[in-house]
């Protein structure tokens, strides 16, 4: 959501929580709800904004010119909440209290400025800082205080492996996703072959989510890259559902949208090879992988994938050679490998770290989503992991 209206709607929620405070949150008296005027008042009389809030689903609008946020919407149907609609509300004790939260000081580190300190000396930093810019350009403006000093430590620093804790909506991605996309950058620069990072999800939802979130920022810096003449980054899913080779023309590629016209990428063929495109505007995608024979012969730049499908590709000699040289392995979601499956988990790793080992700038990035649910001793056992920050705040 764009900053602007997620400051507004916060307001509206302090507005409404005063409303419903005095009316001693009885949901039903008239004078708890949001009227016109006060929306129009936080909004600085802006029809469009209010207009795009309800849009959003973020205003819900009743009779009589009586609105309430989604948040106190969701919250009234669950005080009164009901079996069937005829009959009276299930008696229930509920108490609503407001609290406020420090959330990360997100844009304080301008890209502009950052960038040349954080890139490697051994890059070529005009054609990478463009490249970067571009790709973030359009959704982040900088870092927060606390992502800029691990992306540091990511690019620059000495550590072998590292943990993320931190809260939702923190702004973890970026702070795995912008050194693999510059390392990503590098290689392509210097014309070194094979994977450079592979991220690792325990579900394949989470693998295809994570995909369309990065498309725009790869498909921003390849542009750049091919301006300059500069053989373009790979992307690629590689698991259960990615198709050997037997793929049909038009068939829809893992429900992924384009990122111009955010119509659905299908499936083609050019000159015998398949490639990926929109359906309605054809904007083409070759930097997209979508075969498991594609992977194997171009090793992607960066490969997503889950544990299951890099034990498969460990123990195939035909497949572990894409392993060789990595500069970094994301584990997203690390708190979910725990018990017998975490014990598994640490014996791949294991593997892992064995045909990896030739790189001495590789890492392993365990990153939880959730704050306080990756142990110590849970990272040291599957992941050997000593060195673990945690972000407070949200």
């Amino acid at each position: 959501m764009r900053e602007d209206l997620l400051f507004l709607y916060q307001n509206l929620i302090k507005e409404e929580y005063e409303k419903l405070e005095c009316s001693n949150f009885d949901f039903k008296d008239s004078s708890s709800f949001l009227r016109k005027e006060d929306i129009l008042r936080i909004c600085g009389d802006r029809k469009d904004v209010m207009e795009e809030l309800q849009k959003r689903g973020l205003l819900v609008p009743f009779q009589e010119d009586r609105f309430r946020t989604t948040h106190f919407d969701l919250m009234f149907r669950l005080v009164y909440i009901r079996n069937l609609e005829h009959q009276r509300p299930i008696p229930l004790e509920h108490r609503i209290v407001m609290r406020e939260e420090l959330v990360p000081d997100f844009g304080t580190y301008k890209f502009t400025t950052i960038l040349p300190e954080i890139l490697p000396e051994d890059s070529e930093k005009e054609i990478t800082i463009e490249a970067v810019s571009q790709s973030l350009s359009k959704r982040y403006t900088g870092l927060s205080s606390y992502q800029y000093p691990i992306i540091k430590e990511l690019l620059l620093g000495e550590a072998e492996n590292l943990a993320i804790v931190a809260p939702t909506a923190s702004g973890k991605t970026i702070t795995f996703f912008l050194p693999v996309l510059i390392q990503a950058i590098s290689r392509k620069l210097k014309a070194v072959p094979g994977t450079s990072s592979i991220l690792v999800y325990p579900r394949k939802a989470l693998e295809r989510d994570q995909l369309q979130n990065f498309l725009r920022f790869v498909d921003a810096a390849n542009a750049v890259l091919q301006r300059n003449g500069i053989e373009a980054i790979t992307i690629a899913i590689d698991d259960g559902d990615t198709p050997e080779a037997e793929i049909q023309n038009g068939d829809t590629f893992r429900k992924l949208k384009c990122v111009e016209c955010e119509d659905e990428l299908v499936v083609s063929f050019k000159d015998g090879t398949p490639l990926v495109s929109c359906i309605t505007c054809q904007k083409e995608y070759p930097y997209l992988l979508p075969t498991k024979k594609e992977i194997r012969q171009n090793n992607p730049s960066i490969l997503i994938t889950n544990i299951h499908t890099i034990y498969r590709r460990l123990i195939a000699p035909d497949t572990v050679g894409i392993f060789e040289g990595l500069d970094y392995v994301i584990f997203d979601e690390a708190h979910v490998y725990t018990n017998y499956f975490g014990g598994h988990v640490s014996y791949i790793t294991k593997l892992l770290r064995y045909v990896a080992n030739q790189n001495k700038r590789y890492f392993l990035l365990p990153h939880s989503q959730t704050r306080g649910s990756l142990s110590v001793p849970l990272l040291e056992l599957i992941l050997r992991i000593y060195s673990i920050l945690t972000i407070k705040g949200r």
